[in-house]
């Protein structure tokens, strides 16, 4: 009972830590510093319900995105595809496949698609629009394999291609990311890390750069110059993650055992490199492998300006996410259905609905 108790308590600590590391003294500000940002958005019904803790959960076809390692355990040819309606008619997109091959391990394909929908063009000549339109989009596709290096350490690997695009300018580099779980056979936990999108940077190119430049302005004569405007570019958001996982109860469970009923509780360290370092928790209820209900969410660091004292304070705010998960075994195969709300501050709560099948 003490270890399980010290293990509990350990978690409990840690997210304390982080949340008390962050919130004391206000860390030099990344925003802005990387682009593809899409790249952040999480996928899966089950995963943002639970706060998006994920780097230590295997099995789920969304590990394509969040740990490749997690598809080794995956034993049934499985797809799931995630929706998620952002602000602003912006849509957030996620198809996944995997393949399990035996002892070869898994592969695995992934889509995550970002939309802006239709925007009307505006000039300055024309403020309240040309009649023309544009969106904008981006696009990952990655190419993943997992496999059992031993019967309790995983590994994954993703070869990624990233575009983005604004009317008719494009960015795209090659990325990939890395991930490990480890189940300690210590208490039923398990410890997982992934490092996600490093890669090349994006730079917009298109014909819209190309401009005509008048090089001797005192001769109006001259002819004038064909040239391309210079785009900076922009590094990828990297993304380091750390999480832990364990059941409370269940099969091996550290508090009970029971076949019916699993409680599992997870937690997650966040650190992109175009923001500050986040913690992350979760807990995920389950009945008979068919009824699952859950909750967690993330702390978020902001700058706020106090009237009061009439200066500028870096604050944190927990920001809690609830789902719920019913998967049904029929004679072709396992559907599976999640749904999950986050709370998006201003934005309000944001749905996440995805869909599985595993045959």
């Amino acid at each position: 009972m003490i270890q399980r108790l010290s293990v509990v308590l350990l978690v409990v600590m840690l997210t304390a830590s982080f949340a008390w590391a962050q919130g004391t003294d206000k860390p030099f500000n990344k925003v802005g510093t990387s682009a593809a940002q899409f790249l952040k958005f999480g996928v899966g019904g089950k995963a943002t319900a639970l706060g998006g803790c994920q780097a230590a959960v295997s099995g789920d076809v969304s590990s394509l995105y969040w740990n490749p390692a997690g598809i080794a355990s995956i034993q049934r040819s499985s797809f799931m595809a995630s929706y998620m309606d952002y602000v602003a008619g912006i849509s957030h997109n996620f198809v996944g496949y995997v393949q399990p091959m035996g002892v070869q391990g898994s592969f695995g394909v992934s889509v995550v698609y970002l939309s802006s929908g239709k925007m009307e063009v505006t000039t300055i000549d024309e403020p309240d629009g040309t009649g023309n339109y544009f969106d904008v989009n981006d696009l990952a596709i990655g190419l993943t394999y997992g496999r059992y290096i031993t019967d309790r350490f995983l590994g994954g690997f993703t070869l990624k291609y990233i575009q983005q695009n604004v009317w008719r300018e494009k960015a795209q580099t090659v990325a990939f990311d890395l991930g490990s779980i480890l189940d300690t056979g210590l208490l039923g936990i398990r410890l997982g890390m992934s490092l996600s999108n490093y890669g090349g940077n994006m730079q917009l190119a298109g014909p819209d750069l190309d401009v005509d430049v008048d090089t001797d302005t005192e001769n109006p004569g001259e002819r004038l110059v064909p040239s391309r405007l210079d785009t900076d570019d922009w590094t990828l958001p990297l993304i380091y993650r750390v999480g832990i996982a364990t059941d409370l109860v269940g099969i091996g469970g550290q508090f009970a055992e029971s076949a019916t009923n699993r409680l599992t509780l997870l937690f997650d360290a966040n650190d992109p490199s175009d923001a500050e370092l986040r913690p992350n928790m979760g807990l995920e209820y389950q009945w008979r492998d068919i009824l699952s209900l859950r909750g967690g969410g993330h702390i978020r660091y902001t700058d706020e300006w106090d009237a009061d004292e009439q200066e500028s304070k870096w604050n944190s705010r927990f920001y809690p996410s609830l789902g719920v998960g019913l998967n049904w075994e029929a004679s072709w195969g396992l559907l599976q259905f999640d749904y999950a709300a986050m709370d998006y501050d201003e934005f309000g709560w944001i749905n996440n609905i995805s869909l599985g099948f595993a045959f």
